[in-house]
C-alpha cells in the first residue's frame, strides 16, 4: 500500500509540473492557424500611357475609370481635347490613373509597379522617383502621370507609396 502511494504521488507531481510547463510557455499553446500569413495574387496591368507634362493635374491624384465617358473626361485631362482614348471594354477591365503633380524640373517619375489581390482588397503600389541633387534637369514644371488598365474587381482598392531617388550617369 506504501508502494502504491509513493506512485500516485510521483505521478500526481509530474501531472502538476507537465500542467505548469505548458501554461508557462505560451508558444506551445499557440494554434497552427496564428502561424497563416496572408496570400496575395499579382494581378496583371497594361499601360495605356504615360508621360511627364499636364497642365490639369495640379496636385498628386489617384483615379479609377470605370466608363467610357469617365475616360474621355480623363484622356483629354492628360492630353488635351483633341485626342481620343484607346478602347477599354469596361466590362472586364478597370482603368487606373496616378498623376503626382506639379514637380519644379525634369527628372520626376510616376509608375504603378505592382497590383495585388488579398482578402481584404486590391494593394495598387505606385513608385515616385526624383532626380537626386547632383542632377542638372531642366527648370521646366512637369507633372508625370500614368494610365493602366488591370482586370475588374469588387475588392476596395487601397494603394502605397514607395519613393526613390534616382542617380545621374556623369
Amino acid at each position: 500500500m506504501k508502494d502504491i502511494l509513493i506512485i500516485l504521488g510521483l505521478c500526481l507531481a509530474a501531472i502538476l509540473i507537465g500542467a505548469w510547463l505548458f501554461l508557462a510557455n505560451p508558444k506551445s499553446a499557440a494554434s497552427p492557424a496564428s502561424t497563416v500569413t496572408a496570400v496575395t495574387v499579382p494581378v496583371p496591368v497594361t499601360e495605356l500611357g504615360a508621360g511627364t507634362v499636364t497642365a490639369t493635374a495640379t496636385s498628386k491624384v489617384n483615379y479609377r475609370i470605370q466608363d467610357s465617358a469617365a475616360l474621355a473626361k480623363l484622356w483629354s485631362m492628360a492630353y488635351g481635347a483633341s485626342t481620343t482614348p484607346p478602347a477599354v471594354d469596361f466590362s472586364t477591365d478597370d482603368v487606373v490613373a496616378v498623376f503626382a503633380g506639379p514637380e519644379p524640373t525634369t527628372g520626376y517619375a510616376i509608375a504603378v509597379t505592382r497590383v495585388e489581390d488579398a482578402a481584404d482588397g486590391r494593394l495598387i503600389t505606385i513608385a515616385l522617383s526624383k532626380p537626386d541633387s547632383s542632377c542638372i534637369e531642366a527648370d521646366t514644371v512637369t507633372s508625370p502621370y500614368e494610365i493602366v488598365t488591370m482586370p475588374k474587381t469588387a475588392l476596395p482598392l487601397a494603394h502605397a507609396y514607395e519613393f526613390a531617388t534616382s542617380t545621374c550617369a556623369r
